[in-house]
């Protein structure tokens, strides 16, 4: 494997333009090296991006397409393509033509990486259950799934031709992307990821996310939230944390920090906290308790809402099949001790907890500590 990882290297190395090859090796050493002054912190970011889907998709760009289907939703590169799209949105004022063009791409093949994860979960929960009509339903929507996304990864030209797609793109960005640097730059970083939570903050005034649909309400209120956290990690190594200590955290904040502490000893080290070092001299300065409750929220969300989903989905199928009444009494019964939850009232989830973050004005206070933390670039 270590002779075919080189060797890709060596042919990726060698097509590439210099920049790509560095940044290539850079990634296949784990050597993380400061950022350079002389060009967009952003553009160097989503430089190392791309070598991380080098990385995949030019290693393993001869596997069988079942094989390379189940490693890519092994080795989870859906959090690349969320990152990318995060970045995107970042970036959009810059050139809102070009770069919401780019989020819609790596969203899309986002999209059927998710598809096929939740019908994969699907399938798997049917038959951990031991339904067998529904097992077969389910592993029909994956096999849709799986031929889905290799579709758009066919589409998308990573699948069969990653070095000319990948280099296809670096010329792109490099060319029809509008990039700021300097303090321009940190500037604008700043501007975006403070006025995002603020418009999050105001959305929570009405009852958008009170919705009895579980896509517009509940899942959609979680995406919001996740994207708070997203949108800081995408700029790894451009930001870093800013503590306070536990009591200058205002009253409902800190009480809302303890009962999550209490619940989760382990909150401030979460894998999900981790941005790295720093690799430049003026980082975004990023609240760490506010960061670490937002974290611990879109986690518990996504216990929910998973368990919501599901029941959803299975009551839709046993519709679909047409079983009694008796049986998806019992299929629900079977299915709601598995997941260890009664009915989940997700509509009844998404109202308590904008109530809680209005409340608590969490939201508010994150927003105003960034600028705080970072008072040169207000």
């Amino acid at each position: 494997m270590k002779v075919f990882l080189l060797a890709g290297l060596f042919n990726f190395m060698f097509f590439a333009p210099p920049a790509f090859a560095q940044s290539r090796c850079e990634g296949v050493f784990t050597i993380r090296p400061r950022f350079s002054a002389g060009r967009p912190l952003t553009l160097q970011s989503l430089q190392e991006e791309f070598t991380r889907l080098a990385e995949f998709f030019i290693t393993h760009k001869d596997l069988p397409e079942e094989a390379k289907t189940d490693l890519l939703m092994e080795q989870n590169l859906r959090q690349s393509f969320f990152r990318l799209q995060a970045m995107m949105s970042i970036l959009r004022p810059q050139a809102p033509d070009f770069f919401s063009a780019e989020r819609a791409q790596f969203k899309a093949l986002e999209d059927v990486m998710g598809k096929l994860d939740l019908a994969t979960s699907l399938r798997e929960t049917a038959e951990k259950i031991q339904d067998p009509g529904l097992v077969l339903k389910f592993r029909q929507q994956e096999e849709a799934a799986r031929g889905a996304l290799r579709e758009a990864f066919l589409r998308s030209g990573l699948w069969t031709q990653p070095e000319a797609t990948l280099r296809q793109w670096q010329a792109d960005f490099a060319n029809k992307g509008h990039w700021k640097d300097g303090k321009k730059e940190r500037r604008f970083l700043f501007s975006s990821l403070r006025d995002y939570v603020r418009d999050l903050q105001r959305d929570l005034k009405t009852t958008r996310y009170d919705d009895p649909f579980i896509e517009k309400g509940l899942h959609e209120l979680r995406r919001r939230l996740r994207w708070v956290l997203i949108q800081v990690t995408s700029l790894e190594g451009l930001v870093t944390y800013r503590q306070e200590k536990d009591q200058d955290l205002p009253g409902k904040v800190r009480k809302w920090f303890d009962e999550l502490s209490a619940q989760n000893p382990g909150l401030l080290r979460s894998k999900y906290m981790r941005i790295g070092e720093a690799r430049t001299p003026y980082p975004l300065r990023i609240p760490f308790h506010e960061f670490a409750i937002l974290n611990e929220l879109v986690i518990e969300i996504g216990h929910s809402k998973d368990a919501a989903e599901k029941q959803i989905y299975f009551r839709e199928a046993l519709e679909e099949l047409g079983y009694s009444t008796e049986q998806k009494a019992q299929v629900t019964g079977k299915l709601n001790q598995f997941l260890q939850a009664p009915a989940v009232d997700h509509q009844a989830i998404a109202r308590d907890l904008q109530s809680r973050l209005l409340q608590t004005k969490l939201l508010q206070r994150y927003a105003e500590n960034l600028e705080k933390m970072n008072p040169d670039l207000k």
